[in-house]
Parts: C-alpha cells; structure tokens; sequence
C-alpha cells in the first residue's frame, strides 16, 4: 500500500486518525 501511493494514502489515513473537532 504504502510503497507507490504513499502520500496519497499517508493525507487519507491522516484525515481518518485526525480528530475532526
């Protein structure tokens, strides 16, 4: 997963575990 899309998946999965308050 994280070897070709990193950054795309790293901003998704950062927006997931992000507290959206």
């Amino acid at each position: 997963m994280f070897t070709c899309n990193g950054p795309f998946f790293s901003r998704l999965a950062y927006l997931l575990i992000s507290p959206h308050v």
